[in-house]
Order: structure tokens, then sequence, then C-alpha cells
């Protein structure tokens, strides 16, 4: 189902590039190489118990799916950004290696509310207020501007599944006019110089 907020109604920015398509049949190889890759991956939970009821609207995807993609050959030197959920941070980091990428570190989105209080929200042993987004380096990097970014983000909870603008914003200030990459995008998603695929845009 689309959503229906003020940046999804709103024309595409003129200098995106949007591409309507389900990952696991996408032609990956026709994409051309880029610095940076952002992902967002509908993880598959185990039942209904992690979630202690909340909805998921989106279509989910099994490890082995998402394992599977050919993400090691979008870069040859880059960066990846990939949002886990608790859960599966030991996978996430085994996508990592699968993908010829080194763990560098991670960012953590502290997520407050209008009034700058924490944004707790559902959890199975604890409640969840952050999320994380794995950092993971291939090749050298000596273009990038390492170290001068922070690994914290605290920033209002949005719509389920939207991350914080600041992020991008992040990557760009890191890797200047490089060539950006997400993959699981929505249309909210769409942003100038961006490459964006996903089966909602």
């Amino acid at each position: 189902m689309q959503c229906a907020c003020k940046e999804c109604l709103a024309p595409p920015p003129p200098d995106s590039k949007a591409i309507s398509a389900d990952v696991r049949t996408l032609d990956f190889a026709g994409l051309g190489s880029f610095d940076v890759v952002v992902m967002d991956p509908p993880w598959q939970l185990a039942g209904q118990q992690p979630t202690r009821g909340v909805a998921l609207s989106y279509s989910q995807m099994s490890d082995r799916e998402i394992l599977a993609l050919p993400i090691e050959g979008l870069s040859k030197n880059g960066l990846l950004f990939l949002w886990t959920i608790n859960i599966k941070l030991p996978m996430a980091l085994q996508m990592l290696r699968k993908w010829g990428y080194t763990y560098a570190q991670e960012v953590i989105w502290v997520k407050r509310t209008v009034n700058r209080r924490l944004a707790k929200c559902h959890g199975y042993y604890l409640q969840h207020a952050k999320e994380t987004c794995l950092v993971g380096i291939k090749g050298k990097g000596d273009e990038w501007r390492m170290g001068i970014a922070s690994d914290v983000i605290y920033t209002e909870r949005r719509e389920q599944s939207k991350k914080p603008k600041e992020l991008y914003d992040m990557i760009e200030q890191l890797v200047p006019n490089g060539a950006y990459l997400e993959i699981f995008g929505r249309r909210h998603n769409l942003r100038n110089k961006w490459t964006t695929i996903g089966n909602e845009i």
C-alpha cells in the first residue's frame, strides 16, 4: 500500500533515479558501480511474538533471499550502510562479509518524540528506542572524508520504515559527489543524485 504522506505525494526530485522492481528478480549486473550502497532489508521475523502485536505493512524476505542478492558486484571500493534489527545483527554481519565488506562501525539512530523524550516502542526482551545501521567498508577509500560525522543520530521517530534524513546528509558529507544507491527504497527515499530501487516506488 502506497504511503499518502506529503513526501510521497510530492513530485520526485529532478535529479533522482527510481527503479521500480522486485530485487529478487532484478538484473543487478546492469546497474553499474557505486561508491555507497544503503539497504534497509524487509527482515522476516520468526513469528508474531517478537513484534508484540505490531502490524507489519510490508512484504518480508527470508535471510536466505537477502543473502543471495548479488551486492558484492555493486562496488569494488565503497561503503555499505545496512540497517538491521536486534535479532538479525549476527546475520547482518554475515552479509557484510559475504558481500566483501569489512565491518567498520555502526550508526545508531536514537529516536525521540516531538517533546524530545525517548521514543520507546515494541520489543521482545526490552523496549526499543533505537535502530542500528552497520557500516561496511570495501577498498582503501582514500578519497572519503572519514571522521567528520557522528555515529549517533538523535531525531524524531517517523512513520514505520522511514529512516532519518540525517543519514543521507552524512553519507553525502563522507563521500561528496559519489554514486549513491539505495535498495529497498520507497518513494519518500527518492533524493537528488541517488538511484533508488524498490517495489513500492
